[in-house]
């Protein structure tokens, strides 16, 4: 602003320019320098939002991805438990099986044994 003025002060000596074009000039100047000032301002504003905006998205995805990562352990966790449960229960079922087919053997046994006695009388 300092050169401005004193380049438009020399047109003024020199004639170039009368002191009414002058004032137009300098309202000019400084309705420029405003909105300048203005849009510099309003930019400024606007980076910051969106730096804002942009740092919180960055935290959300964080946030997302540290819960993904939780889940997935979980589900690991749960399918190695469900996994050690169909084993025990298949042990447990294989238990019954032997433990039903001995069962059965004895009473066939003693039914046979029973019939011997009814034929024995």
């Amino acid at each position: 602003m300092k050169y401005a003025t004193l380049f438009l002060a020399t047109l003024i000596l020199t004639g170039c320019v009368t002191q009414v074009r002058y004032d137009d000039l300098q309202a000019q100047y400084d309705s420029l320098k405003s909105e300048k000032d203005t849009l510099a301002q309003n930019l400024s504003s606007a980076q910051t939002e969106k730096a804002g905006k942009i740092f919180h998205q960055q935290q959300r995805v964080k946030q997302l991805e540290q819960n993904l990562s939780l889940l997935k352990n979980q589900c690991k966790e749960k399918i190695a438990s469900l996994a050690e449960s169909e084993k025990e229960l298949s042990q447990d079922l294989q238990a019954l099986r032997t433990e039903s087919a001995e069962n059965t053997k004895y009473l066939l046994n003693k039914n046979l044994e029973l019939q011997e006695r009814c034929n024995a009388m």
